[in-house]
């Protein structure tokens, strides 16, 4: 797990604040399995509690999403997509990028 033995745990806080506020879909979340990323930092030993609580807010996200479905034509989703996708280039995508087997 290169992300929670390689960046400096200050760090890992600053990226998952700033995941933490922005703007967040079901669709986002399935497109860039960034959920199963921060689920996966649920142990580590400083920001583990901060990441747990995220992966479960997002849960709820998709829960919440699945029962409603999205709306295609809705533009506010389509913008909040757009800012997604350029704050994760700021926050250094590469940085949270986890191999898939240790």
């Amino acid at each position: 797990m290169r992300l929670a033995t390689k960046t400096e745990p200050k760090k890992l806080e600053k990226y998952l604040q700033k995941l933490s506020a922005l703007p967040m879909t079901a669709d986002i979340l399935a497109e860039t399995g960034i959920r199963k990323t921060v689920k996966r930092l649920r142990k580590h030993q400083h920001v583990g509690d901060f990441a747990r609580d995220l992966a479960a807010r997002w849960k709820k996200l998709v829960l919440v999403d699945r029962n409603t479905g999205p709306d295609p034509q809705d533009p506010e989703e389509s913008a909040s997509r757009q800012r997604f996708g350029e704050a994760l280039q700021a926050v250094s995508y590469t940085h949270l990028t986890l191999p898939t087997s240790d």
